[in-house]
Protein backbone atom coordinates (compact mmCIF):
# COMPACT_ATOMS: atom_id res chain seq x y z
CA UNK A 1 0.00 0.00 0.00
CA UNK A 2 1.36 3.42 -1.12
CA UNK A 3 0.34 6.31 1.22
CA UNK A 4 -0.22 9.73 -0.14
CA UNK A 5 -1.20 12.82 1.99
CA UNK A 6 -3.71 14.75 -1.10
CA UNK A 7 -6.76 16.89 0.38
CA UNK A 8 -6.03 14.36 3.25
CA UNK A 9 -3.99 10.96 4.38
CA UNK A 10 -4.69 8.23 1.36
CA UNK A 11 -3.70 4.92 0.71
CA UNK A 12 -3.00 3.54 -2.88
CA UNK A 13 -4.06 -0.32 -2.92
CA UNK A 14 -2.33 -1.91 -6.17
CA UNK A 15 -4.77 -4.31 -6.57
CA UNK A 16 -5.41 -6.71 -9.63
CA UNK A 17 -8.60 -4.96 -10.76
CA UNK A 18 -6.98 -1.54 -10.56
CA UNK A 19 -4.08 -3.18 -13.00
CA UNK A 20 -7.24 -4.52 -15.05
CA UNK A 21 -8.73 -1.11 -14.73
CA UNK A 22 -5.16 0.80 -16.02
CA UNK A 23 -5.23 -1.79 -19.02
CA UNK A 24 -8.72 -0.87 -20.20
CA UNK A 25 -8.25 2.66 -20.19
CA UNK A 26 -5.04 2.81 -21.71
CA UNK A 27 -4.57 0.01 -23.91
CA UNK A 28 -1.66 -0.78 -21.60
CA UNK A 29 -0.26 -4.06 -19.82
CA UNK A 30 1.80 -2.64 -16.18
CA UNK A 31 3.57 -6.06 -16.38
CA UNK A 32 3.93 -6.50 -20.22
CA UNK A 33 4.58 -3.13 -21.68
CA UNK A 34 6.08 -3.15 -25.52
CA UNK A 35 9.35 -0.85 -25.90
CA UNK A 36 6.70 1.68 -28.02
CA UNK A 37 4.20 1.94 -24.56
CA UNK A 38 6.49 3.88 -21.96
CA UNK A 39 3.98 4.99 -19.17
CA UNK A 40 3.86 9.09 -19.54
CA UNK A 41 2.73 11.40 -17.06
CA UNK A 42 -1.14 11.19 -18.03
CA UNK A 43 -0.44 7.14 -17.39
CA UNK A 44 1.12 7.56 -13.68
CA UNK A 45 -2.19 9.90 -12.65
CA UNK A 46 -4.56 7.55 -14.04
CA UNK A 47 -3.08 4.38 -12.08
CA UNK A 48 -2.57 6.19 -8.84
CA UNK A 49 -6.21 7.29 -9.36
CA UNK A 50 -7.15 4.11 -10.04
CA UNK A 51 -5.83 2.19 -6.90
CA UNK A 52 -6.96 5.19 -4.89
CA UNK A 53 -10.72 4.44 -5.69
CA UNK A 54 -10.64 1.23 -3.45
CA UNK A 55 -10.55 3.53 -0.34
CA UNK A 56 -12.76 6.17 -2.48
CA UNK A 57 -15.32 5.83 -5.33
CA UNK A 58 -16.21 8.91 -5.36
CA UNK A 59 -12.57 10.45 -5.69
CA UNK A 60 -12.14 11.62 -9.73
CA UNK A 61 -9.39 11.24 -11.90
CA UNK A 62 -9.60 15.41 -12.05
CA UNK A 63 -9.39 15.50 -8.28
CA UNK A 64 -6.03 13.66 -8.46
CA UNK A 65 -4.28 15.78 -11.62
CA UNK A 66 -5.20 18.86 -9.66
CA UNK A 67 -4.05 17.58 -5.77
CA UNK A 68 -1.11 15.47 -6.65
CA UNK A 69 2.39 17.01 -6.61
CA UNK A 70 5.25 16.12 -9.52
CA UNK A 71 7.21 14.70 -6.66
CA UNK A 72 4.25 12.11 -5.36
CA UNK A 73 4.16 10.99 -8.60
CA UNK A 74 8.01 10.27 -8.83
CA UNK A 75 7.26 8.22 -5.32
CA UNK A 76 4.25 6.37 -6.67
CA UNK A 77 6.49 5.61 -9.73
CA UNK A 78 9.38 4.52 -7.91
CA UNK A 79 7.13 2.12 -5.39
CA UNK A 80 5.32 1.06 -8.42
CA UNK A 81 8.91 -0.29 -10.04
CA UNK A 82 9.72 -1.12 -7.15
CA UNK A 83 7.04 -3.75 -6.70
CA UNK A 84 7.17 -5.76 -9.41
CA UNK A 85 10.96 -6.09 -9.91
CA UNK A 86 10.29 -7.56 -6.19
CA UNK A 87 7.20 -9.29 -5.89
CA UNK A 88 6.26 -10.89 -2.37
Amino acid sequence: MFTIKIDKERHARVTRRAIELFKEKTGKDLFNLREDQALDLSDIETLLWLCLLKEDPSLTLEQVQDEVELHQLKQFTNYILEGSANPT
